[in-house]
This record gives C-alpha cells, structure tokens and sequence, in this order.
C-alpha cells in the first residue's frame, strides 16, 4: 500500500511537472514529451546560437525513478555529444543528480541547468578528463572538434525507436531562427500548429 502511494504521488508530481513546463514559453530551446509509461520522457535540446552546439538538436532519455521526487531522476543523451560532463555513455555528471538534488527541483529545471552547462561546462565534476583537458588547455580545438561532433550527429529527426504518448511533441524553435524572419521546422513530423502543445494529465 505504502509503495503504492509512492507511485501515485510520483505519477503526479510528473503529470504536473510537464503540464507546467508546456504551459511556460520561456524556453525556446527545450521541449519534453512523456514515452513508454508515466516515469520515462524524451527531451530535445536545441544548442544556442554562437556556442560550440549551436543549431544543433539533442535527444535525451528522461526517467523518473519511482520515489521521485525524493531521489533524482536520471538524464542520459542519444545523440552524441563531446562535452566534458558527458561520459562515453552519454551519461551526465552533474551535482543536481546527486548532492545537490532537492525534491523542490523540477524536470524544467534540470534540463535549463544542463543547456547552461553544455555552454559553461562544470569542470570540477568533470565525466570525460581527456576532454576536460582540451578544453582548459587547447579551448579553439575543443570548439572546433565539438562543433564536428554537433555537425555529424544532432539532427532534427526524432530517434525512431520512441513513440510519444498522446501529446504532441514540438522541438524547440530558437529565438534566433525566428528572428531571422525563417524559423527552420525542427519538428521531426508536420504539425498543424506550432502554438502550445494540448496536454492531457495523467489521472
């Protein structure tokens, strides 16, 4: 009984979390949809402009653990990426899922603080030394081999293997791009509107 309440707590606490997060249009470059059950998600993360990513569209895989929000959810990327906070497995090391993590942070939070940190990286808690290293000693060939990296491997188009569950799902449209008076279509499938997403909770 008591793990049941658990997992109808978390299954809120999410429900609530992304409703708020589609709700808010204060971040251009990230967008979030629920796949494969109520605790796993797949982010998208557009790399802003005049930064090593720019242009650039990551997947990443979302899961919350069942007693969240008391432990962290975990973060991992699909799409390559050469970062020091990122390991060969496209985990993350950051703070925030560990020490740092509080049950008053949300989903939204989590993924503004890794988009500021795939353009500020934390080297203290650095996941890859080797590329920690050429970026505190060699910062022009770091840029330049991330950019290779972004150019190779973060497209638009969603990885096949995830279907999103009832929700439309909208990658971010930069600022940028708009004001270019030629907002490019990062949607990986056409849409009728490119207004706020519907968003239906889970009960």
């Amino acid at each position: 009984m008591k793990e049941s309440r658990f997992l109808e707590t978390s299954q809120k606490r999410i429900s609530q979390e992304l409703r708020t997060f589609h709700e808010d249009d204060s971040h251009p470059y990230l967008s979030i949809a629920p796949i494969d059950g109520w605790n796993n998600c797949l982010a998208c993360i557009e790399g802003t402009p005049n930064s090593a990513f720019g242009g650039g569209i990551f997947w990443l895989r979302v899961k919350f653990p069942e007693d969240y929000p008391y432990k962290p959810l975990s973060v991992e990327f699909i799409t390559p990426i050469f970062h020091p906070n990122v390991d060969e497995h496209r985990k993350i090391l950051l703070d925030i899922f560990d020490t740092s993590w509080s049950p008053c942070m949300q989903v939204g939070m989590v993924l503004l603080s890794i988009l500021s940190v795939m353009g500020s990286p934390e080297l203290e808690m650095a996941a890859s030394p080797e590329i920690s290293e050429i970026y505190t000693t060699d910062f022009e060939s770091y840029y330049e081999i991330a950019r290779i990296h972004t150019e190779a491997y973060a497209h638009e188009e969603r990885p096949d293997e995830f279907e999103l569950e009832s929700v439309i799902f909208t990658p971010p449209t930069t600022v940028a791009s708009s004001q270019a008076g030629t907002p490019r279509a990062l949607s990986p499938e056409p849409l009728a509107s490119p207004t706020i997403v519907p968003w239906t909770p889970w009960e």
